[in-house]
């Protein structure tokens, strides 16, 4: 399995409701993310289950190349996803979005 570059996006919940937050993640939100941003292949979604962390959620956009990642994680489109994030639920409270390129894999 390759191991493609990573946006990480961390969120807390947001007070509209959680149930509702993440129904429109997965049917609006994700769907969205892969049609409309060129080099995301994929994107997986977590929840924290054990240990403590302000960040209960975690989301992983894996992109084709670090050159697409990088230019997506400095460009205007990705501020836009905020403005609509905040028209729909109000800014997260507690938010942090990191790229990240990959520099060693090992399998069993």
């Amino acid at each position: 399995m390759d191991v493609l570059p990573l946006l990480v996006v961390e969120l807390g919940v947001p007070a509209a409701g959680e149930e509702a937050w993440n129904r429109w993640y997965h049917e609006e939100h994700i769907p969205d993310v892969l049609r409309s941003v060129d080099g995301v292949v994929r994107s997986r979604r977590y929840r924290l289950v054990a240990g403590q962390d302000q960040y209960k959620y975690l989301v992983h956009h894996e992109f084709e190349s670090v050159e697409k990642l990088r230019a997506y994680h400095g460009s205007t489109q990705v501020e836009g996803r905020w403005g609509d994030y905040e028209r729909q639920w109000g800014l997260p409270a507690l938010w942090q979005r990191r790229a990240f390129e990959p520099i060693y894999s090992q399998e069993r």
